[in-house]
């Protein structure tokens, strides 16, 4: 629902006092006791007092502006952030021109360039899988007057599930839009200066990285060792391996394939 609509306002050219004129019509028309709707008498009140206050407003058009990105979890501070930028972005003659073009073109071409904006924003639903999408990052290095080197650190769970972690970097040069899965790597950006990202994974109180494998310390009892205990492992995909632990009695670790990271091995060191 769209609250300039509601209140039948024109949003580029929006005032108070045409909001307040258009509120007490508004009002007159729907009000319940006149015959009015007691639901839209309610929507359109609570819509007055959203445009009418400069910070909810500054909000709702952010979320209006984005609404595409709706499914990615960004807070109201992000989109704000966010907004400034796609703001100077418009101020572009490239970007101008570009709308400026896309006017012009006929309404089929229009519509195939919709339909694949749609596709890519959800891409994520359409391969038909679940994941969960952390708000964004966002790195300043506009004052960058030096060589710097950053060190990023993924929790393991996530990096194991292959969460999407997205970093957004401002330079004086551009804006970097980082789309993450993989946290053992190294990005490096050259502007004037080179800014280095470090991505690790860090570890748990239980696993541990080593490139792709998936480590895991484990003391045995005694007892284990002689009983054919059977080990319930937990993995960080709350997927459960059964490990018999009897294989410590002449082996110092165990080794299982396809259960690190990217088919990596998982791999259980006696302690």
């Amino acid at each position: 629902m769209d609250l300039y609509e509601l209140l039948e306002i024109n949003e580029n050219n929006f005032n108070i006092n045409s909001l307040k004129k258009n509120y007490h019509k508004m009002c007159l028309k729907h009000h319940p006791d006149k015959g009015g709707c007691e639901y839209k008498f309610k929507l359109i009140q609570e819509a007055y007092e959203i445009l009418s206050d400069n910070n909810k407003r500054e909000i709702y058009n952010n979320h209006k502006r984005f609404y595409f990105l709706k499914d990615y979890d960004f807070t109201d501070d992000e989109l704000n952030y966010m907004n400034k930028y796609y703001d100077e972005l418009l101020q572009n003659r490239n970007i101008k021109l570009v709308r400026t073009l896309y006017k012009t073109l006929p309404p089929q071409v229009k519509e195939r360039l919709n339909r694949m904006k749609d596709f890519i924003f959800n891409y994520d639903k359409n391969i038909n899988y679940k994941e969960i999408i952390v708000a964004s990052k966002f790195i300043d290095i506009m004052n960058l007057n030096e060589d710097f080197i950053l060190e990023l650190n993924a929790e393991l769970n996530d990096a194991y599930n292959k969460i999407l972690k997205k970093i957004i970097i401002k330079s004086k040069y551009g804006i970097y839009y980082l789309f993450l899965r993989e946290f053992n790597q190294n990005i490096y950006l050259y502007n004037k200066y080179s800014f280095f990202i470090k991505l690790r994974t860090k570890a748990n109180d239980i696993f541990f990285r080593r490139k792709n494998d998936l480590f895991m310390i484990y003391k045995p009892k005694i007892h284990e060792l002689f009983n054919n205990t059977i080990l319930d492992i937990n993995l960080p995909n709350n997927n459960k391996l059964l490990v018999n632990v009897n294989d410590f009695k002449s082996k110092e670790y165990i080794l299982i394939n396809n259960k690190g990271f990217n088919n990596g091995k998982f791999i259980i060191v006696k302690n």
